[in-house]
């Protein structure tokens, strides 16, 4: 039996009412390392006797799945991983029979790549249970994984600053450094080339640059600060690099690093998708057992889902990169089975707009902290005394300073684009703290700067205005109330929203009334029925009627749209959408279903060299019927022959 922890046996229980009102397709965004796969084996174990898909991006992740269920004693699944499906015809997705889908790391669903068989795969089993796992609601390209996949139905988002706060999560020490300053020192360059300042002045920025780069190197090193936080001296660790050349450019460099800072016997080992040895290294990796310290250098691969046993620490070695990353390799440290470790994170950054992310953890978690406080006087906040010690920021400051020594000289420096995406993205969650963020401005100058661009102030000086707002329209719009809030970023939004404890209503029991109001106007007006009916977004009105199982005004079968299916579909397949006009291909795909309609490309017909063989077998003896030059040609005869002889087609 798969047992769960509390905090999963309410979401556990949440996801079972949905089911038991009728809704299929249900995501649970949960931070990575709270124990999804948990919920996923509770809920396959409720189905036991029903054919399952488990779906997972990458190989390691399907392997670790499938090792979690047969441990369950979870039975009738089909492990596969995305890459797969993409390569499965419309008609085979179509063909597929499973009571219940899992869609893992779903927010991959949403891609360009993947995103069209997903999308098939989901049209086509309306009838089927779609559960969708994933640490991320919304993509770095802004796209709602609930709401585009689900049609807005999710238990609660459990977010990681919060299952620390519950001590369902370990809190890392988290230290943050910069280990290199070339991207840094060139921006300085083009600023003072860009500068009005006389020649002679320039040359002595420039002198004063080299004396710099000359410090930094020699004075604040990488190995003193493994040294002095690194107590694990034969722990697993784990490095993520951006890219092959970064990583190849850094793993002699990062060895050195252990090497100097005292730690001289190591096992190194590396996991990308181009790299031959990947599953040796990694299995040999989680099976040593030695005396060494145990290095896997890693890109994209370990990002998601996998939980590797007895980590000590990783290794974030950053370039400019997107949040959604940080926090996935975050995740491969925090897990519920090192709640009482020594655990490190060693954030080391190459420029100074990304040394406050760790500081923004820490409000992060002391917000859940008061949070979870104010809304149980019980809850026990004994461990988070002396939070703030778990994150440092090494030597930080001290190199900050020596770059605003020259930036404060600068005469007549513009605001560069890249300053201005800084203070759209963080302002609006840091205030005048994001000047961490942007060496060489004033707090003068920032505010100028917000002001040119109409830019708000965090979520804690929110108008009364903008709180009546968002209790008037957040559980009605969800993130779209943004439109409304100008200034507002959607990370402030869901932040203030969660503050005064609202959430998007788009899950909101259907009451009788509204039911009959679908049921008497959907089939006319088809989703401007939506003005009838305040409170409800397109998506979730899409997904009451699937249930319902009503029919829009301009997606109703003709008679002459069934019997072309009736024809065409078994000879040709979703190939038919061009006698169809204005029909797509799930729908197709899903009324020739209705119908008790398949294709079947191959029956009856052979391939031999570039010619396509009829033949059928009639009173025990195989009888050919023609040679074709295209299969479309062929395919008609078979069907012909079929219905001749009495044969299933």
């Amino acid at each position: 039996m798969v047992e769960l922890y509390e905090h999963n046996l309410e979401a556990f229980s949440e996801i079972n009412m949905m089911i038991e009102s009728g809704t299929k397709k249900i995501a649970v965004p949960r931070a990575t390392g709270s124990g999804k796969s948990f919920l996923m084996g509770a809920l396959a174990e409720q189905y036991n006797n029903n054919k399952k898909l488990v779906l997972e991006p990458t190989r390691p992740l399907l392997d670790s799945i499938k090792e979690k269920f047969d441990e369950f004693g979870i039975a009738n699944t089909v492990f596969m991983t995305y890459q797969k499906l993409i390569r499965l015809n419309d008609e085979d997705i179509a063909c597929m029979d499973y009571k219940l889908i899992f869609l893992d790391e779903c927010h991959h669903g949403t891609t360009p790549v993947w995103g069209q068989k997903v999308n098939c795969l989901m049209e086509t089993h309306s009838d089927s249970i779609i559960f969708g796992t994933s640490a991320t609601t919304v993509r770095s390209d802004g796209v709602n994984v609930v709401e585009s996949l689900f049609e807005g139905n999710a238990v609660g988002e459990l977010s990681l600053s919060t299952v620390i706060a519950r001590k369902v999560l370990p809190c890392p020490h988290y230290i943050t450094a910069i280990y290199r300053l070339d991207d840094e020192f060139e921006k300085l360059k083009k600023r003072i080339e860009a500068s009005t300042n006389m020649k002679e002045e320039k040359r002595e920025f420039y002198e004063k640059m080299k004396i710099m780069q000359s410090h930094f190197e020699k004075s604040y090193g990488i190995p003193t600060i493994l040294n002095k936080y690194i107590k694990v001296k034969n722990g697993r660790y784990l490095v993520f690099c951006k890219d092959k050349k970064h990583l190849d450019s850094m793993r002699d460099i990062v060895i050195d690093w252990f090497k100097t800072a005292g730690i001289k016997d190591i096992h190194s080992y590396a996991v990308f998708s181009d790299y031959p040895d990947k599953e040796k290294d990694y299995k040999e990796f989680c099976t040593d057992i030695s005396n060494s310290a145990k290095i896997l250098f890693s890109i994209n691969m370990l990002n998601e889902g996998l939980h590797i046993k007895d980590i000590s620490g990783v290794l974030m070695l950053r370039t400019t990169q997107i949040h959604l990353i940080y926090l996935q390799q975050l995740g491969r440290l925090v897990d519920t089975d090192n709640i009482d470790k020594y655990l490190l994170v060693f954030d080391f950054v190459n420029n100074f707009s990304r040394v406050n992310d760790g500081i923004g953890l820490l409000r992060e978690i002391k917000d859940a902290v008061a949070k979870e406080k104010e809304s149980d006087s019980d809850f026990d906040d004994s461990g988070f005394e002396n939070i703030d010690t778990f994150f440092v920021l090494e030597q930080v400051v001290e190199i900050q300073e020596m770059f605003r020594e020259i930036e404060g000289k600068i005469k007549g420096r513009e605001w560069m684009e890249e300053e201005n995406e800084i203070l759209k993205k963080y302002f609006s969650i840091e205030g005048i703290k994001v000047i961490g963020r942007l060496n060489g401005r004033t707090k003068e100058a920032i505010w100028t700067q917000v002001h040119r661009l109409g830019l708000k102030a965090p979520s804690d000086s929110w108008t009364d205005e903008e709180n009546n707002i968002l209790r008037e329209y957040y559980p009605i719009e969800g993130i779209k109330v943004r439109e409304r809030l100008k200034g507002r970023t959607k990370e402030a939004i869901k932040t203030q929203a969660n503050k005064l404890g609202l959430r998007s209503n788009i899950c909101k029991p259907w009451i009788k009334e509204e039911t009959e109001i679908l049921n008497k106007y959907y089939s006319i007006e088809g989703l401007k029925v939506k003005e009838r009916l305040k409170g409800r977004t397109k998506a979730s009105i899409k997904a009451q009627v699937k249930k319902l199982g009503l029919k829009a005004p301009d997606k109703l079968w003709t008679e002459r749209e069934n019997k072309i299916l009736k024809e065409y579909y078994p000879i040709e397949g979703s190939k038919v959408i061009d006698k169809l006009s204005g029909r797509t291909k799930g729908a197709i795909i899903t009324q020739a279903a209705n119908l008790g309609l398949k294709y079947k490309k191959h029956k009856y017909i052979t391939k031999h060299r570039d010619k396509y063989v009829v033949q059928l077998r009639v009173n025990g003896k195989m009888i050919r019927f023609g040679t074709f030059d295209s299969e479309e040609e062929a395919a008609k005869v078979a069907m012909e022959k079929a219905r001749e002889y009495g044969k299933k087609i």
